[in-house]
């Protein structure tokens, strides 16, 4: 034991600089530029080559380039600092049990995290290849096996734990607070990631190389309360793109991605509730998305209104038909596509958060134009329309039966897809009399 103890006495543990914080900044100003070059090429107002050239673009694009090259340094720092930890530490942690007594389960599993991160150099690769788009991903992975691996140590060393598990909600909720604040939420989400590190040392290893001894006094962590997450970041989201609106900046998709990771964050961190209770759950939020995105995409309607102009011509020859049936049917196989992808386990509440998301900011385009063309509030009956609680509730229902279908038998997932599929077949033939109805009593 000699010889280990003395391998021991030579590990050398080093706090993780704060400097890691500072990198998103230069992503948060490049993001409006990137986000006038999507809105350039949606609505063709120049060529690719105008946009490529571009003097403006060249700064922004010099600015992504170093946000790029400095996440991928610090993808490779981190990871190269969790993957030597875990060796070192997993040593540590067994001479120490094994001098002392303790249940070995904890040493396994504390040493077995290490197969669930990247290698530096991989990490170095896919960051820098993805243009940076990866390292929140990484992030994620050295923020989550980091409270995995202090788990079990604290569990090991203590018999208790101070530390939360990194539930996989809230790495949704962080993406979704990444997108609404262009990227600036991600300095935050680095210095926690950081600052955990740094505690794990002194928690577990700050009497290294004596022995470990138990903190008198460690603060519990806690979880974010998920209502409260839900409507605080939506209320953060609808400022920040409606006031960006304001001062004529092209917003989208960024709040769409947006609402659309904070409807599966909502989605999954309910998954334990009834089916019914969670269900309803969701509809309040895909009525929150509708409103939020809503008054976004009202404000934006100056830059966007082609794409609703594009919207209403493309279904313009089904409506003006008057076929019942046809409508019936359109509606039915549009909306269906949506509860089909819904129903996927897991992703389903990404693609149905994103369909949603998009009709929500569609929806404010609309209502921009009845306002702006027409002089009129009309499209904002919409919301309390029959056929667009029965739609949406449909999708509530096909989340609902997805996000829990991992935890129960599938054979719950086919039946409440079926229910929902009727729901669907339901509103849209109500739709489809209330479109004849209203252009009857117009004409």
């Amino acid at each position: 034991m000699s010889s280990l103890k003395r391998i021991i006495e030579e590990i050398n543990y080093e706090k993780l600089t704060y400097i890691h914080a500072l990198i998103p900044i230069p992503l948060a100003v490049s993001v409006i530029g990137i986000l006038y070059l999507v809105y350039q090429g949606i609505s063709s107002s120049i060529t690719p080559f105008q946009t490529v050239t571009d003097l403006s673009s060249i700064k922004f694009a010099s600015l992504w380039i170093v946000y790029t090259l400095a996440s991928t340094i610090s993808a490779y720092r981190l990871l190269k600092t969790m993957n030597q930890h875990l060796v070192y530490s997993s040593i540590e942690t067994y001479y120490w049990i094994r001098t002392r007594g303790g249940d070995f389960k904890y040493v396994v599993e504390a040493g077995f995290e290490k197969k669930n991160i990247p290698s530096p150099i991989t990490a170095l690769l896919i960051t820098l290849l993805t243009g940076g788009l990866a390292y929140p991903v990484m992030l994620g992975l050295f923020e989550n096996t980091l409270r995995k691996h202090s788990i079990s140590e604290e569990k090991a060393l203590f018999g208790e734990n101070f530390t939360r598990k990194n539930k996989p909600e809230y790495i949704l909720l962080d993406i979704a607070l990444t997108l609404t604040t262009l990227g600036l939420w991600m300095c935050i989400w680095i210095y926690r990631a950081v600052r955990q590190y740094n505690t794990h040392l002194d928690i577990v290893h700050g009497n290294h190389p004596l022995p470990p001894q138990k903190p008198s006094t460690v603060s519990i962590q806690t979880y974010v309360n998920p209502g409260l997450a839900v409507i605080a970041t939506s209320m953060l989201s609808t400022g920040i793109y409606g006031f960006l609106s304001v001062l004529g900046i092209p917003v989208f998709p960024l709040p769409v991605l947006a609402y659309t990771f904070i409807f599966s964050f909502l989605v999954l961190s309910t998954r334990k509730h009834g089916v019914f209770t969670q269900s309803i759950l969701i509809l309040c939020m895909e009525y929150i998305i509708l409103v939020g995105l809503g008054f976004t995409g009202f404000l934006s309607y100056n830059k966007y209104g082609f794409i609703v102009d594009e919207f209403t011509e493309s279904i313009s020859s089904i409506i003006s038909s008057g076929n019942i049936l046809q409508m019936t049917l359109f509606i039915f196989q549009n909306n269906s596509l949506i509860v089909l992808s819904g129903l996927v386990p897991l992703l389903g509440s990404i693609y149905a958060g994103y369909a949603v998301s998009n009709t929500g900011f569609l929806y404010g385009l609309l209502i921009g134009r009845d306002y702006y063309v027409e002089g009129t509030y009309s499209g904002l009956q919409l919301l309390i329309m029959p056929h667009t609680v029965l739609e949406l509730y449909a999708y509530a229902l096909a989340v609902t039966a997805a996000s829990r279908a991992f935890l129960k038998d599938y054979k719950k997932l086919v039946i409440y897809g079926a229910l929902s599929a009727l729901i669907l077949l339901f509103a849209a033939i109500i739709e489809s009399y209330t479109i004849v109805i209203s252009r009857n009593i117009v004409g």
